[in-house]
This record gives C-alpha cells, sequence and structure tokens, in this order.
C-alpha cells in the first residue's frame, strides 16, 4: 500500500540544493564580529561569493508554486462576472508576474556581481542572454500593459511596481516590435483582453526562467564537483555530504517503526502471493498465415531466481497473424514567433514528439480504449509541464568504430565532420547572419550556439557514461568544410567498450564501442536548427592516449608481473637479452605514435647516475 510506504514519509526530506539554501538563508540572520566585538556585516558574505550558491538558489526556484497561483486566478476570473473582482484579481496576477521579473533581474546582478567567483562564465553567459534576447522585450511589453491599467486607474495604490533596479542597459537594449495595439484606446470593457495580454506575457517570462531553473540543476552538479571552492566552502560541502548520511539513518526510522509495529505487535504476516497476469507479444514465422493459441496452452516466459520455468495461461483463445504495427509516434518542429533569435531566417526553436504506443501491446491497448491524438503534432512552445500533450524530442546521432575501444586512460579523441559545400554554406550563412544582427563577431555566435549544445555519452560494461568536457571547434577556414569535436576522457572514467544492444538500448548493429551526440532542447538556440540540413560526406576520427596501463610484458616467452619492481633483463642480462610489449588496444590500430616510460627504482645504487656508472666499462653505452 502506498499509504505504508516509508519513502512516502521520510522525516529529513531535504536535498543537497535545500541544506545550501537553507544554509544561505540562516548565514544572513547571523552577525559578524570582527576583533573589536563590531558588527562587520553578516557570515553571508563568506558563502555568497561561492557560484554552486547562486546556482543553488536558481536550482531551487519553485514552479509549481507559481502555476499553482497562476490557475487559481485564471480559474477563479473565468468563473466571476463582478468587475471589481477581476481587477482585484488582474492586480495579482500582475504582481506575480512582475516578481518573476524582480527574480530574474536579481539572479542578472548577482551572476555579475564582481564579489562571486564564477569558475567559468556559462552562467553568466546564458542570463546575459536571456536578458538581452527576450527579458528585456518582455519586460518592456509588461511596463506597457501596467501603463495601461495605471491610466485606466486599477491598479491597486498598494500595489507597488518598481523597476529602479532594472539599472543593466541591457533590460534598455532592445529593437521595439511593431505593435498596432500599442496606439490603441482601453477602457475598463477591455479588462477581458488586458488581463489575457497579461497571461501571454507571464507565460513567456516564465518559460524563460523554467529553462534557466532547469539547466541550474545540472550546473549544479558540475559547480560542486569542481576543485575550484575556498577551503571553508570545501569544508562546509564536506559536512553537508557527512549530514546525507545521517539523513539516511534518520529516514529508517519510519520503516523500522512499521516493521516493529505490524511485524511485532501485531503480528501480521504477509498474505500468500496471487497469480501474477501479464500481456504477451507473439512473433509468427513469417511463412505462417496464422495460429490459434488456446486458452489451455501453457506458455514459457523465461526462469526463477532457482531455475523452475515462468508460466502463464491465456484468458481467453488467440488467432494470431503477421500483420501488426508496432510503433506509433507523432512529431512537430516548432519554429515558434515569440523568440527572437536575432536572425533573418525562421529558426526552429524546439522539436516535440509523443510516443503514441511502442509496441504490439501497446497498440492493441490505444485501439481498445477511446483515446485520440493529433497525428501531425501541435506547437508546445507556450505551454507548461501540466498543460503540454508532446515531449521535446530525443534528437541526436551515435558512431561506432574499433578506434574507441580504449582502456582507462587520459583519452583525447577528435572527429572531423566533412560535410558537402552546400552545408557548410548554408551553416556559415545562418551564424553569419546572427553576428550582423548583433554585436558578436562570427566565433562568439558559433560558441554561443554549440558551447553546450550536446549530451555526449559513450558506451562502457555497465551502460552509457556522460562525457562533460568536449567542444565542437569551429574551422579557421570555412573552405575546409570540416568541424571538429573534441572529446576529452579523464583516466578516472571507465573504459570505452563494445556496444551490447542488452546493456545500452536502442538496435544499433555494430559490435564497437559507440559515442552517441544528443542535442540538448533546452538551448536558447538550438542546434538542431543549424545542422538539420547538413550533410556528411566522411567522418575522420583521430585518438591520443597517455598513462595507459594495461598491457603485459613478457620475457623469454614467460608473462612477467608489473604490479610490483621486476628486473626489465633478468638478473643477469647478456647480449641479445630482450623483452616484449603486448597491448592489444594500442597494436590492433594504425599508431602513429607510441611513448613507453618505465621507472628503475635502484638508482640510488649508482648514485642515481647511469652514465657516470657505466664510463669505467670503456665502452660507449650512452651518447
Amino acid at each position: 500500500m502506498n499509504h505504508l510506504n516509508p519513502d512516502k514519509i521520510k522525516i529529513d526530506e531535504r536535498s543537497y540544493s535545500d541544506l545550501i539554501n537553507f544554509i544561505s538563508k540562516l548565514s544572513k540572520n547571523l552577525n559578524y564580529y570582527d576583533d573589536e566585538n563590531k558588527i562587520k556585516g553578516t557570515f553571508y558574505e563568506m558563502f555568497s561569493g561561492d557560484e554552486s550558491f547562486l546556482i543553488s538558489e536558481i536550482s531551487d526556484f519553485n514552479i509549481s508554486d507559481f502555476f499553482v497561483n497562476r490557475n487559481n486566478l485564471i480559474r477563479t476570473y473565468d468563473t466571476i462576472d463582478n468587475e471589481k473582482e477581476k481587477i482585484k484579481i488582474l492586480n495579482s496576477y500582475s504582481k506575480i508576474t512582475y516578481n518573476l521579473y524582480l527574480k530574474l533581474n536579481d539572479w542578472f546582478k548577482r551572476a555579475f556581481d564582481k564579489n562571486i567567483e564564477l569558475s567559468n562564465t556559462s552562467l553568466q553567459t546564458e542570463i546575459e542572454s536571456i536578458v538581452k534576447n527576450q527579458a528585456n522585450i518582455l519586460l518592456s511589453d509588461f511596463r506597457a500593459i501596467l501603463k495601461i491599467l495605471n491610466d485606466l486607474k486599477i491598479i491597486d495604490p498598494l500595489q507597488k511596481f518598481s523597476f529602479v533596479d532594472f539599472k543593466s542597459s541591457l533590460w534598455k537594449d532592445f529593437k521595439v516590435r511593431s505593435n498596432n495595439e500599442s496606439e490603441k484606446k482601453f477602457s475598463k470593457t477591455d479588462l477581458d483582453l488586458i488581463f489575457k495580454k497579461i497571461i501571454l506575457n507571464s507565460n513567456s517570462i516564465f518559460k524563460t526562467i523554467k529553462t534557466l531553473v532547469n539547466r541550474a540543476e545540472n550546473k549544479l552538479k558540475l559547480s560542486l564537483n569542481k576543485n575550484s571552492h575556498n577551503p571553508h566552502i570545501g569544508l562546509l560541502f564536506c559536512f553537508l555530504k557527512l549530514y546525507s548520511y545521517l539523513q539516511e539513518d534518520i529516514n529508517m526510522i519510519t520503516k523500522s517503526h512499521l516493521d516493529f509495529y505490524y511485524k511485532k505487535i501485531l503480528e501480521i504476516k504477509k498474505n500468500s502471493a496471487e497469480p501474477n497476469t501479464t500481456y504477451s507479444v507473439f512473433s509468427l514465422d513469417e511463412n505462417l498465415n496464422s495460429v490459434v493459441v488456446n486458452n489451455s496452452e501453457i506458455i514459457t516466459a523465461g526462469q526463477y531466481d532457482d531455475g523452475s520455468d515462468v508460466r502463464y495461461t491465456l484468458e481467453d483463445d488467440i488467432v494470431l497473424n503477421n500483420a501488426k504495427i508496432s510503433f506509433l509516434m507523432s512529431v512537430f518542429v516548432s519554429k515558434s514567433p515569440i523568440f527572437e533569435y536575432n536572425s533573418r531566417y525562421n529558426l526552429i526553436s524546439s522539436v516535440f514528439s509523443k510516443i503514441i504506443a511502442s509496441n504490439s501491446s501497446e497498440i492493441q491497448n490505444f485501439n481498445e480504449n477511446e483515446e485520440f491524438f493529433n497525428a501531425l503534432g501541435i506547437d508546445q512552445d507556450l505551454n507548461n509541464d501540466e498543460t503540454s500533450s508532446m515531449n521535446l524530442a530525443n534528437i541526436g546521432f551515435a558512431i561506432g568504430s574499433p578506434s574507441f575501444r580504449m582502456g582507462k586512460s587520459q583519452r583525447k579523441i577528435y572527429i572531423d565532420f566533412e560535410f558537402d559545400n552546400k552545408s557548410i554554406k548554408h551553416l556559415s550563412d545562418l551564424i553569419i547572419d546572427i553576428s550582423n544582427n548583433t554585436e558578436l563577431n562570427d566565433n562568439e555566435v558559433f560558441n554561443k550556439i554549440f558551447l553546450d549544445s550536446f549530451d555526449i555519452l559513450y558506451t562502457t560494461t555497465d551502460g552509457w557514461q556522460a562525457v562533460n568536457n568536449f567542444q565542437l571547434i569551429m574551422p579557421d577556414d570555412w573552405s575546409s568544410k570540416t568541424l571538429t569535436m573534441l572529446i576529452n576522457i579523464d583516466k578516472s572514467y571507465p573504459s570505452c567498450s563494445n556496444y551490447e544492444s542488452n546493456i545500452h538500448g536502442n538496435d544499433f548493429k555494430v559490435h564497437t564501442p559507440i559515442i552517441k551526440f544528443l542535442i540538448k532542447q533546452n538551448s536558447f538556440y538550438n542546434a538542431y536548427a543549424f545542422l538539420n540540413k547538413v550533410k556528411l560526406n566522411k567522418i575522420s576520427i583521430k585518438c591520443f592516449v597517455k598513462d595507459l596501463r594495461d598491457f603485459k610484458v613478457f620475457r623469454e616467452s614467460q608473462e612477467i608481473p608489473i604490479s610490483s619492481e621486476f628486473e626489465l633483463f633478468g638478473s643477469t642480462p647478456k647480449i641479445n637479452s630482450d623483452f616484449f610489449i603486448s597491448c592489444e588496444e594500442v597494436f590492433n590500430k594504425d599508431v602513429d605514435q607510441i611513448n613507453i616510460k618505465w621507472n628503475y627504482s635502484n638508482l640510488d645504487e649508482v648514485d642515481y647516475d647511469l652514465k657516470k656508472y657505466y664510463q669505467s666499462y670503456k665502452k660507449k653505452y650512452f651518447k
């Protein structure tokens, strides 16, 4: 029963981000005293300079509260006819929309605060892009709406809408959109129209903030794992990590209490198992037209842990044939005009998809119920999580190659994508067009589009491993028709292993390691808009490996253990004494260069100078 699930009743269910935000709020109330016992600010200044605290606050922004308030106000507005009540709701809705702009402006100012230490500028760049390309126009529209309300004397005198803190020039630096309604005279009879305009404005700014919040959740994980934190911040995060173990112990109390009460006090025993029911998918021999399966037939569906068969019987007789639909999905490519991309091209903003049925069983269920779907899809850019009927589509590609078969080491992979002339011209035209309409140069536009536009994963023995260190390199000369993806894999990451469908899913017809590239659709510029028309001519791969230790050494046909010290040429080396190195990963590839290094452990016996030691032999051992 879900009501008795201990995981649903945790004593302390605060996340890591919750604890960071708790410390941030608490520190604002703790005064800091100097050596003269005078107040010199608060302890908040000790933490506010670390980017993790700002990112954590952004990621912890309560999206659901806005939706609850929004939906309640809209629902109430639609059910009343009283003008005073409508004005009251309109004021309330204006206030929650205003608070969204205040929150975004607060994050914007703190991201560019000189006291905050950002290890990279990705957060600054993203917030700056949002303000410059979207939020400033939306704020202008919102202020125009407030002016209409003020002219109609609708705004509650107790409501204060101040924009003094919006000091940055980016809030004012935009091209005013032409709008015939800007000169229109409104009256109180237009309350419904004004309310609709505020709803559309709040939906747009909220979607922008929501994207930033969702991306901050991933940025927080990266920020916490960095080694550039100040010592006191590092100690604080260490304490929070230790506290997480205590949280686990505390949250086990509920389960212990339930177990004690039901098992020891009430002595309730578990009910005996009931027969399981499931759905089956049959595949017929393609040479058969149909097969009748009676309900008396025993169907074997695998084995239990003890080796006994899992057996089922049918509820009814069934006639099977080879005609079937196994997958049903709709796709919608959105080119929403609400986003200003500073481009004369109608760029793709999002790609949505919805899987209606992913197998024959789901197809059958769909046919039996009364559900329906839009076969051509529908734009979701203005919808929220509660009203969306489609999801962001998974778009990408994968590359399989024996060259990716690399053990744990410092790995650097260069993948050159050579496109045809038409494709590279189209891509460069898009970038140059944005550059001409902004103050950014071509390289800045390229990085803005592709800096964080992919999720890259490679196959390991345990599944897919994400790679965080990669870069799509802009060509110095577009006539080369080549984009280069540089992927850095640290030696702490697992080995690249062959693709296995039962481990990695999908249905790739390869038996080599695979690197998968998925386009991130929560970036401001959707990389798919720039790559959807390109055609590849050739892919070239070059791998560099450093600190590789997965190899074997042989001497006189015997393998030498290399986990400890050993004599490379034996205890009494002779002329033509030799040894052999074996490494499948290296010598099964087309190798350009290889460097082998070893360390002597007994150089103290020759005063750490081999050349001087062998001078007395009267032979030229060293150059």
